[in-house]
Order: structure tokens, then sequence, then C-alpha cells
């Protein structure tokens, strides 16, 4: 928070003046120290977190199966089996989580009929997605796999994020290595 604004006020400042100018003088008074003291402090925070950090794989899938985290899915699957436009297919899911919620069900008990009544209701025609499609649209495991645009989550997309920030990081280290021999 404080951080990002000490940047921006900085770089605001900076914007317009030269040499010259009385503010370029001023410069070590700045808050742009203090900003850099507290993103260094965050990230040995963050460090400290990772190295601590202990994933409970099945619980996380449980929580996911529970909370209607693919409901967006749901929607896609509408728009590309059932022909409807994304708008009524958003507003369909909507109306479904919300009857499902005030039924006590969740997604798991999601049956092609409930779909359909919330479908007819909105839309004025039946969604038309059968039992197994409901389920692999609304399944989180399913979804990640099928998912694969650049930035998804979709796990072999995930690694060459990560390939890609490590390449960017190495020829950063590099960059500032040869400035630091440079100037030394």
């Amino acid at each position: 928070g404080n951080a990002v604004g000490y940047f921006s006020s900085c770089l605001a400042a900076l914007r317009g003046s030269s040499s010259t100018d009385g503010m370029a003088q001023e410069y070590p008074d700045w808050p742009l120290a203090e900003a850099c003291g507290e993103a260094a402090d965050y990230l040995t925070l963050v460090a400290g977190v990772l190295d601590t950090l202990k994933v409970n794989r099945q619980r996380m899938l449980e929580r996911a199966r529970s909370h209607w985290t693919t409901a967006s899915n749901l929607a896609d699957a509408i728009v590309r089996i059932g022909g409807f436009s994304f708008r009524s297919a958003h507003g369909i899911v909507g109306r479904l989580v919300r009857e499902a919620g005030e039924a006590g069900l969740g997604p798991d008990d999601v049956q092609p009929a409930l779909l359909d009544k919330v479908a007819l209701d909105i839309a004025g025609r039946a969604a038309g997605l059968s039992e197994v499609q409901i389920r692999e649209a609304l399944d989180p495991l399913s979804f990640v796999a099928t998912c694969v645009t650049a930035g998804s989550v979709n796990l072999d997309e995930t690694r060459a994020m990560i390939a890609e920030g490590e390449a960017q990081w190495r020829a950063d280290s590099d960059w500032l290595d040869a400035q630091h021999t440079r100037i030394a």
C-alpha cells in the first residue's frame, strides 16, 4: 500500500523536474528509500510465509468442489452446448446458484431438470445439458485441465509462465550484474 503510493508520488514529482530544479536537490528527503524498505520488508515476510506454507490438496479440492468456483465454466458450457448468449448463460447460472443455495444444494447436486427449469424461466428454453456435461463443467479438475489459454490455471500453462518468469529473472540478474561490473 504505502510503498506503491510512495513510488507514485516520487514519479509524479520528478515528471517535470530537471537537475537544476530544487526538487532534484531534495530527492534524498523523499519517501523513495522508505518505499524500498517497505517493499523489502514485505518480500521478507512473504518468503517466510512461503517457507512454512503447508498445502492440503485434498481440502483445497473439497472446498473448490463445494463453493461454486467453476460456475462461470458452467455458463461457458451453456453457451457452447446450449447456444445461449453469454449474458443469458450467466443470468441462468446466477439464478441457478441462488436457487440451489436456497434449497441447500451444492454444485454436485445440480441436475439437468433444475438447470432447465431456471433456463426456461430466464431465457424461455431448456439449457439442454446432460448430467455428465453439468458435472464436467462444475468439476474443478476438469476445468483446470481444459482451460488452456495463456495465463490460465492449466498446469502446462502455469509451468510455461513460471519458466518464462524464471528466464526473465535470470536475464534481469545478468543485466544487473553487468551494470555493477561496468560501474565498479
